[in-house]
């Protein structure tokens, strides 16, 4: 369900990824909720996110941003590759924007001391990292897959983080490939349909 009466954080106007595609996005992302775009693997979900993150040349379509960049934080699949930093505090502050105070209570949060090695993590928490992270500190969030690689426990606490960064006025957009995965979207945009996949 779209509801374009809030403010509109993303517009997405006869988006395609091919243009061989039966179908185009034409839908309007509103601040205040949590979206989901949901569709089986391979329906374009992934060079979605990459588009609002201008990071892939799409041949069809217009996307209109109502944010600036710097305000969001746009996590990719595969984290981990992200990371570069020796010590895991040092991560942390690239994160948040180098509030000290804010990348300690990021650590506490994931069960992470500030001295250790940022690359003996596991690739759950190092997910967690930046989920947490931007959730703690940017306006707007965009997740590619946020729940590949996280456990049933960790999962609810991302749930919960997410419906507690909603009340606190983050916008959270996610990509999902499993209905289960949609229980805390607001709003979901369901590419088997849009596509006809």
């Amino acid at each position: 369900m779209n509801n374009n009466n809030n403010k509109k954080v993303l517009s997405i106007k006869d988006w395609r990824y091919r243009l061989t595609d039966k179908g185009a996005v034409n839908y309007d992302i509103c601040s205040g909720k949590i979206t989901a775009i949901y569709g089986s693997n391979g329906t374009g979900k992934s060079l979605l996110v990459k588009s609002i993150a201008d990071v892939f040349d799409y041949p069809s379509g217009k996307i209109e941003r109502f944010f600036n960049l710097e305000d969001c934080g746009i996590l990719l699949q595969s984290p981990e590759s992200l990371i570069f930093r020796e010590y895991i505090i040092d991560e942390a502050l690239l994160i948040v924007g180098n509030d000290m105070k804010l990348a300690e209570s990021l650590l506490s949060r994931i069960g992470v001391s500030k001295d250790r090695q940022s690359l003996k993590l596991s690739d759950g928490q190092k997910r967690l990292l930046f989920i947490y992270g931007y959730l703690m500190s940017k306006k707007i969030v965009i997740f590619d897959e946020p729940f590949v690689s996280i456990d049933a426990v960790s999962r609810g606490e991302i749930e919960e983080m997410f419906l507690d960064s909603k009340r606190a006025g983050v916008d959270i957009i996610y990509t999902a490939n499993r209905k289960d995965h949609l229980r805390i979207a607001d709003d979901v945009l369901d590419f088997n349909e849009v596509l006809n996949y």
